[in-house]
């Protein structure tokens, strides 16, 4: 489940920044657990390269603490708008 919120938060920001609207599918996502998720948790995703036709981005699980509890990267494609 942490994977699809981070997924999400990923794609929501690489298409936050366009001049239209249009969809993003993921081609590659790496992700990697540092502790269990207990309680509340807060998802952050940004995005940290954009190419016309491609974002990189990155997200974060961090937990009540502030601290973090798993980070992610992925690659996302700009579908063309019909």
């Amino acid at each position: 489940m942490l994977i699809t919120v981070m997924d999400v938060s990923m794609s929501w920001a690489s298409r936050f920044y366009l001049d239209e609207p249009k969809g993003a599918v993921t081609l590659e996502l790496k992700s990697s657990f540092f502790a269990p998720a207990h309680g509340l948790v807060r998802c952050i995703g940004k995005v940290i390269h954009k190419t016309a036709t491609l974002a990189f981005c990155e997200s974060e699980i961090i937990n009540q603490n502030s601290e973090i509890v798993c980070k992610a990267s992925a690659t996302f494609k700009y579908l063309k708008k019909n």
